[in-house]
């Protein structure tokens, strides 16, 4: 640039410099020339930059030799146009290292021709150089330019760059040129050698004698780059450091990429080339980078703030197509076709700028951007029948060779260049015509992203996103497996649903958002009650139903690992096995973007294959897939639930009880609605749904979509929730519904033509919700429909099971016990099918009129006896088999085993009272009559009995029914599922005859509803949470039945001031924290008298130190794992809201109380002091190991206090003076009640419950009452 006129303007300078640069050269010299062991000898780069240097660098680059100014200077000239069209208005451009500005001004030139407002800033290290250039420049020349400085340093330029006040526009940094080329030996010289001129003067003498050193240089053809340093003639000492003869201090490394590692540097930079720039020689190129950092909101107010998508949303949404079409496919794989039902992958890059550009023209009325000849190619592109590829709908015609890339490149960016102009377009957001194109276009974008991704990933050649890193998915597995949940199943009930799009077609902006044809209009139907499966089918699922049907049809999303498509396929599986074996899992990986992920580490991802092959899976499994309007209205009631924190109307949690079961959070404690105290989600949603309908836009907060991953997550710590919208682990949802026009559906025409008509085909099925890789306009809008072909094995769309009530042949569900000490499957069993459940009641029937008219009571009760024999050999297996299903410790499992053996003997003892001869009862005396009563067999009991001690529940009701002459029916809890098969198979070996004890498993509350209410069960034992037994009753009501319901409890116990304190804390926290706390009559309040509390709670402390919790299996541990990851956050909620309230958690040190073993359930034992009545922990089950102790003043407080309750279970008082206990507890409104000891149902006691704890009798000889009816005979003396 020659000299220009001195400018009476002046350019601002703004000094930057965050240290002092002289102070921190000579830091920089020192530690170069003396570095610590094994790092090479160095002297600053910055040396060769003062002013004088900076002037020797410039006389450089009008050297011959050094080509580079000349080819970027040729490189600018030409494409200067290109490259300001790219960067958009009011931009601000920071070159680094400016120098002259020989090269940026032709680009300074172009925007002022174009009349593009931007400001230049000049960053450089020499303040004397900086106002030297600017005050050569025409200032008064550039009327649209801004001319700034800024000196300092590149790190300075990022620091300042930092600051939010200069990042409020958008932002280009350039640097222009390269320090590398070809010279002739000694043209660099004096410029190399000013840099030691340069360090005497900052260390302030000459240490570096010019005529001692020499500067050696070299290009190293490995690493290929030009390096330089010092060397010194002769041994040298500079500041007490020797540097000897030949040592070099190296100064400059200028590196030389080729194409590969050039493009590898843009990935480690999170970086994509939008384009590069040639010379006419095309051997030094121009690269034009933008960021591939991509972060999509989740909030509605943010991601669809206003119907048409926003400038910054249309950025955003080209940087992802950017990150797929520029950084993560190789420029010669864009002519591939890695699916061959599709068009070649450069085809759309070229489709999405033209679509777009012919919608706007339309509503511009304007003419295309050139090459108008890219609407002839680009316009539409083909989807072939899959079945016949030859058929296809009407497309644009394919032409022998596509352009070249960088033409459509080109291309792409003079449409977006036009979509930036329009948004300078005053009153865009009222022109409907002008937003409906650009809402089009931007939706089109959408969604052919997910293509092209869905296309790239069937390619070998694909590359990671770079600015995203590669997980590490075996963590992420083992994550998921330690929090993993049986795949539950939801009862949905009859919703009436407002489906689709309201508001007509007008003039006007709509009020929320465009959309397409098959959403509108808004319309109401009423979906039927049904059950589906809270989350979708997971790979390895799916792989365990290849393996058991012996077949090697893998989803399109997976790859073999070998190339032998004949693998063996072992033998090794079935319906009821856990999952497939690791040796078959092990022949596959799972598609994406990071390349093959193994199927072990996969296998919990949402299996992601086409319709038809989920569809096969869901009949092998007895189920479907739910159609449309059944998925929507999952949808709805999923919200419903969320909305009341995850209780749905009937008062259990997610709408159905834990692990299929109607046994509630806790085995038999109970879940609880409470209406004053609404729960409080981490993200509040932005609008609540209705009961018809969900609002426009959903909260995406912590959902997998809109790339917050760029891969399926897992989904299996998610079966105990009713999976919503976008919450399939970042896969769209099938349903069985084809795509077909509503009554209501006006197809678009004129200018907003759209061919859905054409896949009105019956071939084509409704997907909903969204992938990893769907913008969450999309994957948020609850009225979005798309839809692929039922056989396309492409599609990024999972299933759910529906409940197939029409299937009655067929296994409705594989039920899975999870360990609580390791969370990993442990015993796997298959469900009941509606079939059986129809059967079992009769066959029961037929059984029950054999057994109780065939055997006598003697001979019923050996049959117990033998049976009890055969199950005391076994307890050591039992006692196994129970740790590990419900994690209580194998010192007490065997304990439990005993005693209920110990139990049954006793009811078989005293069941001649009730049932023999002593048993019957006789009426008055009187001459001439005979008067009594008997007992007889109801017929057929249905026990459902809970899974905290499992025997002893069941024995309590099991043995009474045998004995009296009943058939049984036995339904477990999921968690303890062997406990039937153990029983029946004792009472087989001892005699019992066939089908007098039948069992089932089952997870499905529609299922158990229906036998509950089948007239041909005469008595009906429930064991679990009060919301389950009130759905065990009400399905029960609309016949005469009885139910006997062991619900909650919320045990208190009083310790008075004359007891002993060491005594009485012993006692009290055995009977509070004894199998975790997981008893319906463990104690959960303690009251204490204030004489007595401080003393009574540092005993607590004491005993408390000494427990260990750990490995169940480990026979010196005292307290396992809880029985959920749920139950241990119910108790984490409980102890938090205690303390946020006032209470002190008073938990002695304990090294087990913080060294839990992995992946288990396990919760401290804790000890809250401070607590009151106002706390969740005093008056809601916790159900686990906690022991919250309240102060009292009088024995009338704590009877008061005890009685407060909506339960009445047990409770207990410890105290010197039995008498006065005696007189205490009759006032505690309890069934039973304990002086000095707790936690004990006594065999020869009842066992009953007042208020929620139940109705009924167990135990004792009343127990046996709910067993039999009464028969009165009345008896006249015939006449002689």
């Amino acid at each position: 640039m020659s000299p220009l006129a001195l400018s009476p303007k002046t350019v601002d300078i703004v000094n930057i410099f965050q240290n002092d640069v002289e102070f921190s050269l000579v830091n920089e010299i020192h530690k170069g020339i003396s570095p610590p062991a094994g790092v090479r000898k160095s002297m600053p780069t910055m040396l060769l930059y003062d002013a004088n240097g900076l002037k020797l660098f410039e006389k450089i680059t009008y050297v011959k030799e050094y080509y580079l100014t000349n080819a970027e200077i040729e490189v600018l000239e030409t494409n200067s146009r290109r490259i300001v069209e790219r960067i958009p208005d009011n931009a601000q451009l920071l070159e680094l290292g400016s120098g002259n500005l020989r090269k940026i001004e032709i680009l300074l030139r172009e925007f002022e021709r174009v009349g593009k407002r931007v400001d230049y800033y000049a960053l450089d290290l020499s303040l004397s150089e900086l106002q030297r250039t600017f005050a050569e420049v025409s200032i008064d020349d550039y009327i649209h330019v801004g001319l700034h400085g800024l000196h300092g340093t590149y790190d300075d330029a990022v620091t300042w760059l930092n600051s939010p006040e200069n990042r409020k526009r958008p932002t280009v940094i350039m640097s222009m040129g390269s320090s590398l080329g070809n010279f002739d030996q000694g043209v660099t010289r004096q410029f190399y050698e000013n840099g030691l001129v340069h360090a005497n003067v900052v260390l302030g003498y000459e240490a570096f004698k010019p005529d001692e050193w020499e500067v050696v240089t070299d290009y190293d053809t490995v690493e290929g780059r030009h390096w330089a340093a010092y060397s010194p003639k002769k041994d040298v000492t500079i500041n007490g450091v020797l540097l000897k003869k030949g040592e070099k201090l190296f100064f400059e490394e200028a590196y030389k990429y080729g194409p590969e590692e050039r493009d590898q540097l843009w990935r480690d930079a999170k970086l994509i080339q939008s384009t590069e720039m040639g010379n006419g020689s095309d051997d030094y190129h121009l690269h034009l980078l933008t960021s591939a950092t991509l972060n999509l909101p989740t909030s509605p107010s943010q991601y669809a703030a206003h119907p048409i998508p926003s400038f910054e949303e249309w950025q955003s949404l080209w940087t992802a197509w950017d990150n797929a079409t520029k950084a993560m496919v190789p420029r010669e794989e864009l002519l591939s076709k890695p699916i061959k039902l599709r068009n070649s992958l450069i085809f759309y890059l070229g489709h999405i700028p033209t679509f777009l550009d012919i919608h706007l023209t339309r509503a511009l009325r304007g003419k295309l951007t050139e090459p108008k000849s890219y609407k002839l190619i680009f316009e539409r592109g083909i989807d072939p029948d899959v079945d016949d590829p030859e058929k296809c709908h009407s497309h644009s015609e394919i032409p022998d060779e596509w352009p070249a890339l960088d033409d459509i490149i080109d291309y792409q960016e003079r449409v977006r260049s036009r979509v930036r102009s329009i948004y300078q377009i005053e009153g865009l957001a009222e022109n409907r015509i002008l937003g409906e194109a650009l809402w089009i276009g931007f939706e089109h974008e959408v969604m052919h992203l997910e293509t092209f991704l869905y296309m790239l990933i069937q390619s070998e050649r694909i590359l990671p996103p770079p600015a995203t890193e590669r997980p590490d998915f075996k963590k992420l597995y083992q994550e998921a497996r330690r929090s993993m949940k049986t795949n539950e199943w939801f009862s949905v009930p009859e919703q009436t649903l407002t489906i689709g799009l309201d508001g007509a077609d007008t003039n006007d902006v709509p009020p929320t958002t465009y959309g397409w044809d098959n959403e509108k209009p808004a319309r109401t139907v009423t979906v039927p009650a049904f059950e589906a499966q809270g989350r979708p089918i997971t790979n390895g699922e799916y792989a365990k139903y290849l393996q058991a049907n012996q077949s090697r049809r893998r989803p399109a999303s997976w790859v073999l690992t070998h190339s032998d498509e004949d693998y063996a396929i072992p033998m090794a599986v079935n319906g009821s096995s856990v999952g497939a074996t690791q040796d078959f899992m092990s022949n596959f990986a799972v598609r994406t973007v990071f390349g093959p992920v193994p199927l072990e580490f996969a296998q919990d991802w949402p299996v992601m294959a086409s319709y038809d092959e989920l569809a096969e899976y869901a009949e092998w499994v007895g189920c479907r897939i739910p159609t449309f309007e059944e998925t929507r209205s999952i949808y709805l009631h999923s919200a419903l639930l969320k909305e009341r924190g995850g209780v749905n109307h009937n008062g259990e949690p997610n709408g159905h009880s834990v692990n299929g079961d109607l046994n509630g959070v806790n085995g038999n404690g109970y879940s609880k609605i409470n209406p004053g105290k609404p729960c409080k989600p981490d993200h509040q949603p932005v609008q609540y749904p209705s009961r018809d309908a969900l609002p426009v836009f959903l909260d995406l907060h912590g959902l997998n979509v809109g790339f917050k991953h760029w891969h399926p997550t897992p989904v299996i710590q998610n079966g105990d929730r009713l999976a919503g919208q976008g919450e399939l682990g970042g896969a769209w949802e099938w349903t069985s519904t084809p795509l077909a026009p509503h009554d209501a559906l006006k197809p678009w025409r004129s200018t907003r033509d759209t061919p859905v008509t054409d896949f009105f085909d019956g071939k084509h099925n409704i997907i909903l919700g969204g992938s990893w890789a769907t913008h969450p306009r999309v994957a948020g809008r609850t009225t979005f429909v798309n839809w692929y072909q039922h056989n396309y094995p492409y599609t990024w769309a999972g299933a759910r099971l529906r409940l197939q009530t029409s299937s009655l042949n067929m296994s409705l569900e594989t039920i899975t016990t999870i360990s609580p000490s390791t969370n990993q499957p442990v015993v796997t069993r298959t469900g009941v099918t509606s079939e059986d459940l129809q059967r079992i009641p009769e066959v029961a029937q037929e059984a029950f009129r054999l057994f109780s008219r065939s055997t006598t009571l003697r001979q019923r009760q050996e049959i117990v006896t033998r049976a009890l024999d055969v199950l005391e050999k076994k307890k050591d297996e039992l006692a196994r088999e129970l740790t590990e299903q419900m994690g209580r410790p194998i010192a007490y499992t065997g304990v439990e085993v005993l005693t209920a053996i110990k139990r049954s003997r006793y009811l078989t003892k005293i069941s001649d009272s009730v049932l023999g001869e002593e048993g019957v009862v006789p009426g008055e005396e009187e001459k001439g009559f005979r008067r009594y009563i008997k007992r007889k067999p109801v017929g057929v009991a249905f026990i459902i009995f809970a899974w905290n001690y499992p025997y002893l529940i069941l024995v309590n009701s099991l043995i009474p029914a045998i004995l009296a002459g009943n058939a049984v029916i036995l339904k477990p809890s999921p968690q303890t599922p062997t406990i039937v098969e153990q029983f029946a198979a004792a009472f087989a070996e001892a005699g019992l005859p066939q089908s007098v004890i039948q069992y089932f498993h089952c997870g499905s509350p529609t299922l158990l509803e229906t036998i509950v209410r089948s007239p041909l069960v005469n008595h009906i034992c429930f064991t679990g949470s009060v919301a389950g037994g009130l759905a065990v009753q009400k399905a029960a009501s609309d016949r005469i039945v009885n139910v006997g319901l062991e619900l909650g409890g919320k045990d208190p116990a009083y310790v008075r001031d004359d007891v002993d304190a060491a005594w009485a804390a012993e006692e009290v926290v055995d009977g509070a924290i004894f199998n975790s706390g997981q008893s319906c009559c463990a104690i959960e309040r303690v009251y204490v008298h204030k004489n007595i509390y401080d003393t009574f709670v540092e005993e607590v402390k004491k005993i408390l130190s000494k427990y260990r919790v750990g490995d169940p299996f480990d026979k010196q541990t005292q307290i396992g794992p809880v029985i959920s990851k749920r139950a241990k956050d119910t108790i984490k909620a409980h102890v938090a809201d205690a303390i946020q309230k006032g209470a002190k958690d008073e938990t002695p040190a304990n090294e087990t109380f913080e060294n839990f073993p992995a992946d288990g359930n396990y919760v401290k034992p804790t000890l809250l002091t401070g607590v009151n009545h106002d706390m969740i922990v005093m008056t809601e089950e916790t159900f686990g190991p906690v022991i919250p102790v309240m102060k009292v003043n009088s024995d009338e407080e704590a009877i008061k206090l005890m009685n407060s309750s909506e339960f009445g279970l047990t409770a207990s008082v410890w105290t010197k003076d039995v008498a006065k206990a005696e007189e205490l507890v009759e006032q505690v409104e309890a069934g039973t009640v304990f002086i000095n000891r707790s936690d004990y149902p006594s065999p020869d006691l009842a066992w009953t419950g007042w208020k929620n704890s139940g109705r009924g009798v167990t135990l004792s000889r009343f127990g046996f009452e709910q067993f039999v009816k009464l028969k009165s005979h009345h008896i006249k003396a015939y006449p002689k």
